[in-house]
């Protein structure tokens, strides 16, 4: 069966993957939407923005061949730090790391022929599993409110001061 599945949404067909993928982008949209600090329409373009670039980046390596196991891993990172911090700027390079993965897992834009191109799409997502673990690391370092990666004690105490 060479033909991937597809599921139908009204009179359009699209692979069951591709579906899951937009839905799960969308999912994380909502998350961060309800997470960031300031929700205005510039920090949803901006986070918007950031999904679409980093899902474009990972679609067209992945076109060389996918790297599945990799892109879940980034996107399940991704999708575990969007819940740690608040601020825009994170948030969209969590969104840019999470399209990324999502493409990997998907790959929207097509296949090269079997034994071609795996190697660009491996090298992106250990890139990008690397990069996971950095922002998680700049999380657990910065910001003073989780306490899975330490107190906060180089920023003072993780209680809220009552002026």
């Amino acid at each position: 069966m060479k033909a991937p599945r597809t599921l139908g949404i009204g009179p359009v067909r699209g692979p069951i993957a591709v579906v899951v993928c937009a839905a799960l982008a969308v999912v994380f949209l909502v998350v961060a939407w309800v997470r960031v600090d300031s929700a205005t329409l510039s920090t949803l373009a901006l986070i918007v923005g950031a999904l679409i670039g980093g899902a474009a980046i990972g679609g067209l390596v992945a076109r060389a061949g996918t790297a599945p196991v990799l892109g879940a891993l980034v996107a399940i990172g991704a999708a575990w730090l969007v819940t740690q911090r608040s601020d825009a700027g994170t948030l969209a390079v969590l969104a840019g790391l999470f399209g990324a993965g999502l493409a990997l897992v998907c790959a929207p834009l097509g296949r090269a022929p079997d034994g071609e191109g795996w190697g660009s799409a491996r090298t992106l997502g250990v890139v990008l599993v690397i990069a996971v673990i950095a922002t998680g690391l700049y999380i657990g370092a910065e910001t003073p409110t989780v306490h899975w990666f330490g107190g906060g004690v180089t920023h003072g105490p993780t209680a809220a001061r009552i002026n």
